[in-house]
């Protein structure tokens, strides 16, 4: 931004004398023509003294008189923020964002001499400048309204429907900013978890400010009528919002959680890291994860393995922590916290399954609370951070149908555990269930693993010493049970259908019901099932088969009723009224990701080009946009696949498992089972609370045991997925919107880091091969997990160097990499974050939460 080069007056160049300060008085505040947001701010943060200076400021008024203001915006917060500055030794300097990503301007902290210097310089870079740049240090983001130019440039070329389109084209452009300020302010709060609020600005053609700011509760900004023309105001009424921005940027600073730091990348090591104080330790992340604020603003780092202080760590050791730091509602009615949840399941040992942790806090004196401005029924948020020593990857990162199919079974049996424990998660998802877990071994020092454990490779293999293949994390929802849990929670794309109701809903038979009995039954005759289920006494199955009977005879009633038969209501549909969240909906959640998982799976040689499936309108692609868009309290579409057995259109080599086993669990999890709890007369023995788990074991142990003792099977279980390469739903972008699903990004950016760039996909196999002859020359093998991770890592580049996916906006762009950086341990912080990036991306179509590392 060009910066005029007046020299501003000696009152500006004088700091500011704290000793006088006091409130203006109500009646000198400014009112007529300032928004209650500014008004308030001012009233209880401006002084008589910084009025006085301001007031008495020539340069200042001269620059007011402008008719541009845009070049005069970072001098005239410059001068501000120095006459507002009573901190000795730290300050808020404003900074063109030339060499920013986010524009027009941005405010970061600096010694106070630095904003004299500036301030002197009319805002020339300082020859230190340069260091200026980047997320972790941006304190705030002003944006310039284009909408005024654009309008003259297109009343330029149509003049006869200029006058009429006017005032729509101005509101237009006037939302379209306001979306770009909250996106940015938003991606703002993901690199600054230290803030509790960021705060941005947009400056009209009007010349007039408007403020904004995100937190826990709201995205917040002034009122539209703030905005009037300057000439009707007076100069104080004209500085109002921008003093107001000085000051709210000087209040977040000053509650600054001072236990995270940035440490920003040097030329030597391109990540953006940040270390973490946890009690009497300090731990180094790199940023992987962050929620879309407002809410709990989740934010999540992968500990960075070794030595945190050699720049090499963050990509070649293993990481195997990770710091979660969210900001929760306060606690009611004796209500768990997340670590509390975790101290229970681990009380008597390690809980197989089951994320790990080391220590937690929730610190009450950090926090959130609703204000005037973004009232959210007077919810106050806590900090709370949780240390784990168990990491796992995304399950877009499972290698074959088996192997997904091992992680369900787990998932099932470790959910079952944690019931037996007191705990219910209630909120299974794609993802808060993990694939490849491993866990730190230090904590073996502070209690033992539990064993005997009956996940699918104790049952395939009888080793007592076997692990479930899965890992459960993020406890935020869970509860204690047993208890009636009315509250509808879980993630929409996962949540079940009883809880994602808002009104009654029908509840039809699914045909395929009456089939799984003789499934069931044939089960028990497996040589494995005795060790799957050592407690069966055979009433599962007659509890079932009662029930098989009493679906006929609903579907019975069903059928023939008409207006003057009317069916109780009671039998007919699930009333949201009546529903709780038992364990089997969470068992209903497995479903739906496993409903995913195969939708969108291909064999690694195959193609989306070929796949007709894909195209728009198909049954595929309704699926695809049914799930993504679908939203709590709305189900409509998406039941249709669990009561009905609608088709997914998988890929042909996965056809006999959405015909065999994916309708077989929906056939029975579609049956309202909230009619059959409790002393049900029919039933002579009531049904069981893990029920559905059963079930789901039952099914999913027959599929494994067929396919992997069955030669004519074995093939199709072990087809080889590449994580990089899903079918393609990038074309079904139009049909859902895109900020869902907790975790969020904005605008697509370059990954800047080896295992993100588009680099030379031919040299990285060479590389591969290279490293194969040189581990079979020592008679060696090449650890199975490591080639599998750079196999899919040569992939995906060759992807997205050919689709031309990795890379948004032309000044995002960044140059490749060289190849020597490309070998990255693929259990490192840096490679779990990429991991982490392509899952969102390549299963969502979302750009990761955090594109780090940056450039600086």
């Amino acid at each position: 931004m060009a910066e005029s080069h007046t020299s501003p007056s000696p009152q500006l160049l004088a700091h500011h004398d704290t000793s006088k300060d006091h409130h203006v008085d109500p009646k000198d505040a400014p009112a007529s023509n300032v928004s209650p947001y500014v008004a308030d701010i001012l009233d209880s943060s401006v002084c008589d003294n910084t009025w006085t200076a301001i007031e008495g400021d020539v340069a200042l008024a001269s620059r007011l008189q402008s008719n541009d203001k845009q070049p005069h915006a970072t001098f005239l917060l410059n001068a501000l923020s120095l006459l507002a500055s009573t901190i000795d030794d730290q300050a808020v300097l404003f900074d063109s964002a030339a060499h920013h990503i986010a524009r027009d301007w941005v405010a970061v902290q600096v010694p106070l001499h630095e904003l004299r210097q500036a301030v002197r310089d009319t805002m020339a870079m300082v020859e230190a400048g340069s260091e200026l740049a980047g997320w972790p240090r941006i304190l705030a983001v002003g944006l310039v309204e284009k909408v005024r130019a654009r309008r003259e440039r297109d009343c330029d070329s149509d003049d006869s429907d200029c006058d009429s389109d006017e005032e729509d084209q101005e509101d237009d452009g006037k939302e379209d900013e306001e979306d770009k300020l909250r996106t940015i302010l938003t991606a703002l709060k993901a690199y600054r978890p230290d803030l509790l609020s960021v705060h941005g600005c947009e400056l009209y053609a009007s010349g007039r400010l408007r403020l904004a700011h995100v937190d826990a509760h709201a995205f917040v900004a002034s009122v539209r009528n703030d905005c009037a023309e300057e000439s009707e105001l007076s100069m104080r009424e004209q500085l109002s919002p921008w003093l107001a921005h000085i000051f709210s940027i000087q209040r977040a600073l000053a509650t600054r959680d001072k236990t995270i730091n940035a440490r920003l990348p040097s030329l030597e090591d391109d990540f953006v890291r940040y270390d973490v104080t946890l009690g009497l330790r300090t731990v180094c992340v790199t940023p992987a994860a962050a929620s879309r604020p407002p809410g709990r603003m989740t934010w999540v780092g992968f500990e960075v393995g070794g030595d945190a202080n050699v720049h090499s760590s963050v990509r070649s050791e293993d990481s195997l922590g990770v710091v979660k730091l969210s900001y929760q509602p306060q606690l009611k009615d004796g209500r768990p916290t997340e670590g509390e949840v975790l101290d229970l399941v681990h009380a008597d040992g390690w809980l197989p399954g089951v994320v790990r942790h080391t220590s937690w806090e929730r610190n009450k004196a950090r926090i959130v609370v609703a204000t005037a401005d973004s009232p959210s029924l007077g919810l106050a948020r806590e900090k709370e951070i949780v240390h784990m020593a168990s990491v796992g990857d995304p399950l877009s990162q499972c290698r074959t149908p088996l192997q997904m199919l091992k992680v369900a079974y787990d998932a099932t049996e470790t959910h079952l555990q944690l019931l037996n424990r007191g705990i219910i998660h209630r909120d299974f998802s794609w993802f808060n269930i993990l694939c490849n877990p491993r866990h730190e071994p230090r904590t073996l020092a502070t209690k033992t693993a539990v064993t005997g454990i009956p996940c699918i490779d104790y049952v395939l293999t009888d080793d007592a010493s076997k692990e479930p293949r899965c890992l459960i994390v993020d406890f935020d929802y869970a509860e204690r049970y047993p208890q009636e849990l009315k509250e509808a929670v879980g993630t929409p794309a996962f949540i079940a259908c009883e809880l994602s109701i808002s009104k009654p809903s029908e509840r039809p038979v699914n045909p395929r019901l009456r089939h799984l009995l003789p499934r069931f039954r044939a089960l028990e005759d497996l040589p494995v099932f005795r060790r799957a289920f050592p407690d069966d006494d055979g009433t599962f199955v007659e509890t079932f088969a009662a029930i098989v009977a009493l679906e006929e005879e609903r579907d019975e009633l069903l059928a023939f009723e008409d207006y003057k038969n009317p069916l109780d209501p009671a039998l007919k549909d699930t009333d949201p009224k009546d529903v709780v969240h038992d364990p089997c909906y969470d068992i209903q959640s497995i479903y739906w990701v496993l409903l995913w998982f195969f939708a969108l799976a291909q064999p690694a040689t195959a193609s989306s080009e070929n796949d007709v499936n894909l195209t728009e309108g198909s049954a595929f692609a309704d699926f695809v946009s049914t799930m993504l868009e679908h939203r709590i309290g709305y189900e409509y579409d998406r039941k249709h696949y669990l009561t009905r057995g609608l088709s997914l259109t998988v890929h042909p080599a996965f056809r006999h498992l959405e015909f065999g086993l994916l309708r077989s669990l929906a056939a029975y999890l579609a049956v309202p089972w909230h009619m059959y709890k409790g002393d049900h007369p029919r039933l002579k023995v009531p049904l069981k609370p893990e029920h559905a788990h059963i079930a789901m074991r039952r099914l999913l142990l027959a599929e494994i045991y067929k396919l992997t003792t069955d030669e004519t099977e074995r093939h199709a279980s072990n087809w080889p997925l590449d994580p990089s390469r899903p079918r393609d739903i990038s074309a079904r972008n139009k049909y859902y919107r895109r900020e869902g699903y907790g975790y969020w990004s904005p605008t697509p950016m370059q990954w800047h880091g080896a295992e993100c760039e588009a680099v030379d996909a031919d040299a990285a196999i060479l590389k591969r091969q290279l490293l194969d002859n040189a581990t079979h020359g020592h008679g060696t093998k090449r650890n199975a997990d490591d080639a599998e991770i750079e196999d899919n890592a040569a992939s995906s580049k060759r992807q997205k160097h050919e689709q031309g996916t990795s890379c948004g906006d032309d000044e995002y762009s960044q140059e490749p990499v060289a190849l020597e950086q490309a070998a990255t341990s693929s259990r490192s912080a840096a490679a779990r974050c990429a991991k982490l990036k392509d899952d969102r991306w390549l299963f969502f179509n979302r750009w990761s939460p955090i594109p780090i590392p940056l450039p600086e």
